[in-house]
């Protein structure tokens, strides 16, 4: 399903820039943004949690 909503925003969007935040402790949601084509850029808090916050350009290959 994300992969058809990635392709979907590739071809809405153009050549766009997504992110997301993620938990560093929940594996299956950064599993599927690597997947994906997400790229981790950040390590911060998000509500005084550790987030880690990923990118992709749209057109980019996934994995």
């Amino acid at each position: 399903v994300v992969g058809r909503i990635v392709a979907w925003g590739d071809e809405a969007f153009g050549r766009a820039r997504t992110v997301c935040i993620i938990d560093p402790e929940n594996g299956a949601s950064l599993k599927v943004a690597d997947k994906n084509g997400y790229r981790e850029i950040l390590r911060t808090t998000y509500h005084d949690k550790p987030t880690i916050l990923l990118e992709r350009w749209a057109g980019e290959a996934t994995a």
